[in-house]
């Protein structure tokens, strides 16, 4: 079974922010619909009225769970009006086609006449009257409103995807293998040697890198070679030799081959042009 890692703190400021800019109640529910600690409250007085009685509570969680399955059966953001006549919206997190939460927002109301609901709300409160103008209180969403703030919703998803705020948790494996690369950069590293410090077989090793990064071991070795040069290409004043030898490569040429590869032009070229050169800002100052 796949687990997820989760970043709470930038999770609650990104949701904080959207609900600040919007107006819109919304939350984050991970794959057995549960909802982020402290946030499962966060609800309109209409809202609030209704779930304070047990039979409401159970009603607006069946509705939740209703969009949560459509939502994942389709795999697309999904929209419904809940038991109480409010619109809702679910759009799920999805990494490389593994399910990861959803992003569940609403509470919103798209119709001023309340009389089509006064049969259910009074199954839930015998205070009808309070619970109407509980409902009157409410902001009135058009069409447009809610299709803009949906698209708005299905960005966020790749946003808390792309800054890593909700993401597959590393494997027990993986996270040795990668733990022995990082302190090891610098030296000479075979499949072999990570292997034997890890206790993993090829076959294990290759498949941990092909299921995460898609890539072999040495592409990966590569790729963190290259971007430890790029931070001393930044940080210091060293010969490209030198910087070749610190990140572990045997021979600049190979290095600089890579390096171009990836950035089309040669680490001097990037040293030379990059605007954090302090050598270059004087040029440039007037």
């Amino acid at each position: 079974m796949m687990h997820i890692e989760c970043d709470m703190e930038k999770l609650n400021r990104v949701l904080a922010d959207f609900s600040s800019a919007t107006g819109i109640i919304i939350n984050f529910a991970d794959k057995e619909y549960l909802t982020l600690p402290g946030r499962e409250a966060m609800n309109n007085p209409y809202c609030a009225a209704i779930q304070s009685t047990k039979m409401g509570y159970m009603r607006c969680l069946a509705s939740d769970r209703a969009l949560l399955d459509a939502c994942r059966t389709s795999g697309s953001m999904q929209c419904h009006v809940c038991h109480a006549g409010l619109t809702d919206v679910a759009v799920p997190i999805e990494y490389e086609g593994l399910l990861l939460g959803y992003i569940i927002l609403g509470q919103m109301k798209t119709s001023p006449d309340l009389s089509p609901l006064r049969p259910i709300l009074s199954e839930l409160s015998k205070d009808t009257e309070q619970l109407g103008q509980s409902y009157n209180s409410l902001t009135l969403y058009t069409k447009e409103r809610i299709d803009a703030i949906s698209s708005i919703a299905v960005m966020l998803a790749k946003h808390v995807l792309l800054e890593n705020i909700v993401r597959p948790e590393k494997s027990t494996s993986l996270g040795k293998v990668l733990d022995y690369v990082e302190r090891n950069l610098d030296k000479h590293l075979t499949v072999t040697d990570i292997c034997e410090h890890t206790y993993l077989s090829k076959t294990t090793l290759y498949n941990v890198f092909h299921t995460h990064f898609s890539c072999t071991v040495n592409e990966y070795i590569n790729a963190r070679r290259i971007e430890r040069a790029e931070e001393l290409l930044k940080s210091t004043e060293d010969r490209i030799e030198e910087i070749s030898q610190k990140v572990g490569f045997s021979s600049a040429a190979y290095f600089s081959r890579l390096f171009k590869q990836k950035h089309g032009v040669s680490p001097l070229s990037y040293r030379k042009n990059a605007p954090w050169n302090a050598r270059t800002k004087k040029r440039t100052q007037p």
